[in-house]
């Protein structure tokens, strides 16, 4: 296995948290909700089913 960089590694996790949860709706995506995504350290979801932005292992509905 090759080792990954911390950015490399965040993007994959990103793409698969994506490919696993919720799609977004139209609707959601033009209101600007990105769901799954990372600034270059922690990834968090967005939707318009959640309050505040989810962490971690927290599911993205």
């Amino acid at each position: 296995m090759t080792p990954r960089s911390k950015p490399e590694y965040l993007r994959e996790l990103v793409a698969d948290k994506n490919r696993w949860s919720r799609p977004l709706t139209d609707e959601e995506r033009a209101l600007g909700f990105p769901g799954w995504s990372e600034r270059g350290y922690l990834p968090h979801c967005e939707s318009s089913e959640n309050s505040e932005p989810h962490a971690g292992q927290a599911r993205c509905r």
